[in-house]
């Protein structure tokens, strides 16, 4: 019983390999041995198979591309602005200058988002913070990644509110804690 079996196996792996190699061999039957040139001369690698090319050659740095007039609005222009509240927690600190498009209160926390800041606003209005008093383990931190400038300022104040501002990209937001 084993002997059928490993001869019906091993002949359908011999039947699978050569109708694989008959693909495969139809396949690369197709291809050109030859690369293609482009114009300036130079090998483009480029092989073709029915016309197409499968590899097609890098764009050529002294072509221009075309301007097809799509302008892309600023997607933070569609959310609005919103108004800075008056509440406990923002009596505590400065109205700031900034865009604001966001803010949220509860019992407990006050947070605004804002858009359109450069780091020296920011890093001004986190000193306006400090001067209202938010000095208590005040932290610092300011840093690059990838490109992106990242900062950020947290301290409490002596009434154990805790002030964190935040900004990346010119993107930021305002938060007070109790």
């Amino acid at each position: 019983m084993k002997k059928p079996l490993v001869l019906l196996i091993l002949s359908l792996t011999i039947l699978a390999i050569a109708g694989c190699s008959g693909f495969l061999s139809g396949i690369t039957g197709n291809l050109l041995d030859k690369p293609l040139s482009r114009n300036d001369g130079t090998d483009a690698n480029v092989y073709v198979t029915e016309g197409k090319p499968l590899n097609p050659p890098p764009p050529d740095p002294s072509d221009e591309i075309p301007n097809p007039g799509i302008s892309v609005p600023d997607p933070f222009s569609l959310i609005g602005e919103a108004d800075w509240p008056d509440n406990a927690f923002t009596r505590l600190i400065p109205k700031p200058s900034f865009t604001l498009i966001s803010v949220s209160v509860d019992d407990d926390s006050f947070t605004a988002a804002f858009r359109n800041a450069t780091l020296e606003q920011v890093k001004a209005y986190a000193e306006s913070v400090r001067a209202a008093g938010f000095t208590v383990d005040s932290e610092v931190r300011e840093e690059a990644v990838m490109g992106v400038e990242m900062y950020s300022y947290t301290a409490s104040n002596s009434g154990g509110y805790t002030v964190t501002i935040t900004l990346s990209s010119g993107i930021g937001s305002i938060g007070v804690t109790r």
